[in-house]
């Protein structure tokens, strides 16, 4: 097998289950009697090792093995958690993390230390102290069921005692054996040294049900997952695509599958009176137009429903639902039928819960049917009429016939298909017959749905595709979603071209454009949303990072995280963790107090570290607060004047806000040892940098022995904004609208002069106002004004007024990257492609405001 292509998913499956390992690790040092978290990660782990067993990784499946094993020793009370096996957990996520870098060849170092590992491993198991409850493990063992026998290697017997078939199962059979398969039991012998036998029995069950429909297993699915069974397991099969020899060529073709035989069944009892191929012969010669699916206007039809759909059922009736049954039929000559399928399965959905489909949702995917399809729905309060036409509106949907669903208490398969004659309903009910071929295709379909569903129920997955319910997500490479996104942008910029150009040329036209408007609006948003994530993803890092940094200086400390659904756009969520890293990092090293001098203090002993996330407005605001000891703008003033950051005349000027800022200064650090963690005064800068370069801003405020608290302000999104147009000097900016507060005119007696300055009052504040030109150093007229436009601006608590020669209108634009050579211009985010073809610049309001460029404040205003 060729397992390149699956890399790349497999790596980011295993970053969400060393992530979740790291959860439950940090819920097990806090709440060691807590057997939950052992469980999850046991299930985590054994997840984890039959994936690189099945990529062939074998360094991580041989770490993620034993781990796995040591942790069903805890689980199962063998061993005691302790502070030493926790911490040996720890490293051995940390060796898994480290692995995962380069999974097919591990370095020599992460060898060895996986070699050390599996040696602690050991130790903790060989030294008695460690024992949990005392209890043997003989006698534990004898306390714990014993799985089904597994039959032997080498038996001759039929193997058929091992094989109790069910009702479900027996009627998987029939089906099975109606289709023209034919019925055998395969007997599976692994190799003794075999690591992975879940692994290798999943692989086998792959194979296997490519050639058939798997009937049932011994023992069954779910103790051959979790590998309770020696080395030999059977597997009850109809062949219906291939022969015994060629499925045994694959199977042996599976690393450490020993021995493969094929035993005879005796399914006699279950044959049908004709085959598959014997109905079709007899039934050529008078096929009808329509295919047979049953009569759902019979009181004794029945749909087969599988454990989890039964179990949906319950639930939906039990919340006052009553049961419907659509029967679709699509237009002879229809060209997409499963696109008719999805649209009316989208339609029923938005009108109650979709229990079921026949045939099943794969074979609608795969136009496996011919015009009519069945879909089971319990609705609270349907409105037949109403959804029947919003159905028959659906382009080549012929007819839609709406049934009372009679729910019966044990619902098994449907009965093979007959030839029912049509019911006489008002709604036009019933379905013509097909030639039993497509009866043979309904039954293969219902065959294939119960032995999917069976398997996925044993390994505790439920298959959407097969139980009628809809996947909810689906993994898409984020560079498919940057060039969906940059489509989108160049369709934004042309339709605003295309408007521009079309506008009033004819009404038909106009009534054209503006719906082509509508839709691309449309499709912009859904496109927007795509790319927004939550934030959890970046927060989920810090609770062992804070452990791992606690630990290391000696602090008690807890985090408190809040707002992880918070979602932002994906490009700044993965720009977001560097700068988190800093601040935290430095609330821990520099803000908090080792336990005994917070004691002295009258604090709790353990330190806070509060991250918590929220939107406000068209910004995401990101909080940093510790309740530490806080930072004095003296002892801040005067490390920066020692280190040559400020002079001591500019010291004297500094207010407290100002002062806080000093951290953001390159090379100023208030720690006079460097650590591993700080010390060297290039964090904080790199803080602010990050922030900025994301169109953001940073605020920080401190209180001395109270704490510091550090505030991110970041835009939704980075891709396509709206934006005020306006001009300046004869050129058209672009000015985001998130930025701006309001706009105003204002009449020349409004503005103020102060110490050379304007200013206004504003609804009793008082801002300062600048021109937009002289601060993009153009050359100003403030002489002659009627009125001034102003727009008022804001970033964080600085507030300004701006004087544009004109205001636009309001428009979404696209930002595109000015390149490396204009990449650090302050006080321009970027630009965009206007609709006649030109190019606006966009204005960074953060960093003219953070420019020096406006002055702000009580300095520039002296009230």
């Amino acid at each position: 097998m060729d397992s390149s292509e699956y890399k790349e998913l497999f790596l980011a499956e295993a970053q969400e289950y060393l992530q979740t390992l790291n959860s439950c690790l940090l819920n097990l040092e806090k709440n060691p009697e807590d057997a939950n978290n052992l469980t999850e990660m046991f299930r985590v782990m054994h997840s984890l090792k039959g994936m690189a067993g099945t990529m062939g990784y074998d360094q991580i499946t041989e770490v993620s093995h034993s781990l796995e094993n040591f942790l069903e020793e805890l689980k199962s009370g063998e061993l005691s958690p302790s502070a030493e096996k926790v911490d040996m957990l720890f490293d051995g996520v940390d060796l898994l993390q480290r692995l995962l870098v380069s999974p097919d060849d591990p370095s020599e170092e992460d060898k060895k230390s996986a070699s050390e590992l599996l040696e602690r491993i050991k130790n903790f198991r060989d030294t008695p102290a460690d024992k949990g409850t005392g209890e043997t493990k003989e006698k534990k063992e004898e306390s714990v069921p014993v799985a089904p026998p597994s039959p032997p290697g080498d038996k001759t017997a039929s193997g058929q005692e091992y094989l109790d078939l069910n009702e479900e199962e027996k009627q998987k059979l029939k089906y099975g054996l109606r289709m023209g398969g034919t019925s055998c039991i395969v007997n599976i012998t692994l190799r003794e040294d075999s690591l992975m036998k879940s692994v290798r029995a999943y692989m086998v069950m792959q194979v296997l049900e490519k050639n058939g429909d798997i009937i049932t297993t011994s023992p069954p699915m779910n103790d051959l997952e979790q590998e309770n069974f020696d080395r030999s397991f059977i597997v009850g099969i109809v062949l219906l695509y291939s022969d015994q020899e060629t499925v045994k060529n694959s199977l042996l073709n599976i690393a450490e599958v020993e021995k493969v035989e094929f035993l005879p069944w005796n399914t006699e009892e279950f044959a049908p009176a004709e085959t598959r191929k014997e109905v079709e012969q007899a039934e050529k010669e008078a096929a009808p137009s329509a295919e047979v699916v049953g009569d759902p206007g019979d009181s004794t039809f029945e749909l087969p429903l599988n454990e989890t759909e039964k179990e949906n059922l319950r639930s939906a009736l039990n919340k006052g639902g009553e049961g419907y049954l659509f029967q679709i039929t699509l237009k002879e000559g229809v060209m997409m039928k499963s696109v008719r399928a999805y649209m009316v399965l989208r339609e029923l959905e938005d009108n109650g819960e979709i229990i079921t489909t026949y045939p099943s949702m794969s074979d609608l995917d795969e136009e496996n049917f011919e015009l009519s399809f069945l879909v089971a729905v319990v609705s609270e309060s349907m409105a037949k009429e109403e959804v029947r036409n919003a159905l028959l509106n659906i382009t080549e949907i012929e007819k839609v016939d709406i049934f009372p669903w009679e729910i019966k208490e044990k619902t098994g398969p449907a009965p093979p298909p007959s030839e029912p004659a049509p019911p006489d309903t008002e709604d036009g009910a019933g379905v013509q017959e097909k030639p039993a071929e497509k009866e043979g295709k309904a039954a293969e379909a219902a065959g294939k749905k119960g032995n999917a569903d069976k398997a996925a129920a044993d390994k505790g997955v439920q298959d959407a595709s097969k139980s009628g319910v809809v996947e909810k997500t689906v993994r898409v490479e984020t560079v498919k979603l940057d060039e969906l996104i940059n489509l989108v942008g160049e369709m934004v910029i042309n339709r605003t071209q295309v408007l521009e150009l079309g506008k009033g040329q004819s009404e038909e036209l106009d009534r054209c454009l503006e719906q082509l408007d509508r839709i691309a609006t449309d499709l912009q948003n859904a496109s927007m949303k795509l790319r927004m994530v939550p934030i959890k993803q970046v927060f989920d890092r810090f609770p062992r990072m804070v452990r791992d940094i606690g630990k290391e200086k000696g602090k008690e400390v807890q985090l408190h995280i809040s707002g992880e659904d918070t979602e932002l756009d994906r490009s700044l969520i993965n720009q977001l963790s560097d700068p988190l890293v800093h601040l935290i990092r430095n609330a821990i090293d520099h803000g908090l107090e080792n336990a005994e001098e917070r004691e002295k203090q009258g604090k709790n002993r353990k330190g806070n570290i509060y991250l918590m996330a929220h939107h406000e407005g068209s910004h995401v605001v990101i909080t940093v607060e510790d309740d530490g000891k806080g930072m004095d703008p003296e002892k801040l003033k005067e490390s920066a004047v020692r280190k040559g950051v400020i002079t001591p005349e500019e010291a004297e000027k500094f207010r407290a806000e100002e002062t806080y800022n000093l951290i953001f200064y390159n090379g100023f650090s208030t720690t006079e040892t460097v650590s591993e963690v700080s010390g060297r005064g290039v964090g904080m800068d790199a803080v602010k940098n990050n922030i900025e370069a994301m169109q953001g801003s940073v605020e920080v405020s401190s209180e001395t022995g109270e704490g510091s608290r550090f505030v991110l302000r970041l835009p939704l999104t980075l891709a396509i904004i709206k934006a005020l147009m306006v001009k300046a000097d004869n050129h058209v900016y672009a000015i985001p609208i998130e930025t701006i507060r309001e706009n105003v005119y204002m009449e020349p007696e409004q503005i103020k002069t102060i110490q050379k300055g304007w200013v206004a009052n504003l609804r009793d504040e008082v801002i300062p106002i600048h021109f937009l030109n002289e601060m993009l150093e153009f050359p100003v007229t403030k002489e002659g004004w009627e009125e001034y436009p102003v727009v008022v601006v804001a970033s964080g608590e600085k507030v300004v007024g701006l004087i544009v020669d004109e205001m636009v209108g309001q428009q979404e634009v696209v930002i595109k990257n000015l390149g490396g050579y204009l990449r650090e211009l302050k006080g321009i985010a970027g630009a965009t492609v206007l609709g006649d073809g030109s190019v606006s610049l966009i204005i960074d309001v953060v960093g003219l405001l953070e420019d020096g460029r406006v002055e702000i404040g009580q300095d520039s205003i002296n009230y």
